[in-house]
């Protein structure tokens, strides 16, 4: 339920794929309190019934990440820092602070006379 959520969320994945989630993990959770308190069969027809939801959102997400990948985020590197856009150092993919703003006002040493 907390995955399907943080990917309704954050948009990574459609909408109508994390409602399905949403929707399945609720209906599972009360099959299985149901099971515990011998309201209904452990292992019968209402208990399978109310777990295809899930089996269909969890087939449908790996196979979603599997042929397309999340979709390009709607956080960017912008939002993430106080100090302002970042820049990428090329190779590493770690976001470096720009030069020239924020803490780092200028990266090369000191020259000695």
């Amino acid at each position: 339920m907390i995955l399907s959520y943080l990917m309704y969320r954050s948009g990574l994945v459609p909408r109508g794929m994390a409602m399905l989630g949403l929707i399945a993990g609720p209906v599972l959770v009360a099959a299985a309190i149901a099971v515990m308190f011998d309201v209904i069969e452990r292992g019968g027809t209402v208990q399978g019934i109310a777990t295809i939801p899930e089996f269909i959102w969890e087939l449908s997400f790996g196979i979603y990440l599997i042929v397309k990948g999340f979709k390009p985020s709607p956080i960017t590197p912008d939002s993430l820092t106080e100090s302002g856009p970042v820049q990428r150092d090329g190779g590493s993919g770690v976001p470096m602070p720009r030069r020239g703003k924020g803490l780092v006002a200028n990266t090369r040493p000191a020259e000695r006379p």
